[in-house]
């Protein structure tokens, strides 16, 4: 179907200029397609929202010459499937959108084709970048920022093991080691998925320091204190 079939089974005629023919208009300015193709160009372009521009521009995220004008995708749409209560997805969130690569799904579908399902190899290890959060025990938008800041993942990963902050509270130069001054006692604590899931007091701050390392080798596999 061409662009003119498409306009004269669904759209509409303009009146022309004086001594030419009459041109056809799609006449879906401001439909929710329209508002589609044009947010997928916005955020995918070096002028989109700093966060948008580091997930889409940055990452090399594009929308193909075919659907820089609006007709081709308008026919691509309605060729395709959609729906009014379907989304735009990307097949594979590493390559920009094209006809081959997009498809029109329900919103739960595209929310499991996100950040949080890729993959990621890490010393001989895969997973998706959700199971590293929870491996890590770490928030689980702390990975997938970084990523999109231009972090690569061993860089991440050292950073989780080396942290340069503290609590303000922290006395003892050790993160979830600090002196608990209402109970007059050292506290250890861990936190796994952005919960804390242990957490203990103790009479030194020794033994507190020990407390730690073995709840870091217990929930995380690894240890930061030496």
């Amino acid at each position: 179907m061409t662009f003119e079939e498409f306009c004269i089974k669904n759209g509409k005629k303009e009146k022309p200029l004086s001594g030419k023919s009459y041109r056809y208009s799609h006449g879906m300015a401001g439909t929710r397609l329209y508002k589609i193709w044009a947010g997928m160009k916005i955020r995918t372009s070096e002028k989109a929202q700093p966060h948008n521009k580091v997930a889409y521009f940055d990452r090399g995220i594009t929308v193909c010459d075919e659907w820089k004008e609006f007709k081709p995708f308008l026919l691509w749409a309605y060729t395709s499937g959609y729906e009014k209560e379907l989304t735009i997805d990307r097949i594979d969130v590493n390559k920009g959108y094209s006809p081959d690569n997009c498809r029109w799904v329900p919103l739960e579908w595209q929310n499991n084709n996100k950040q949080s399902s890729w993959k990621i190899k890490y010393q001989g290890d895969t997973k998706t970048v959700g199971e590293w959060e929870h491996f890590f025990g770490v928030h689980r938008e702390y990975i997938r920022k970084r990523l999109n800041h231009g972090w690569i993942f061993d860089e991440i990963v050292e950073n989780i093991k080396n942290p340069t902050t503290l609590n303000k509270n922290n006395k003892s130069g050790i993160k979830g080691v600090l002196f608990d001054n209402n109970h007059s006692k050292w506290r250890a604590y861990i936190s796994v998925g952005g919960k804390r899931v242990e957490d203990r007091v103790f009479k030194t701050k020794e033994e507190a320091v020990m407390a730690r390392k073995q709840m870091e080798l217990k929930y995380w596999g690894y240890t930061n204190i030496e």
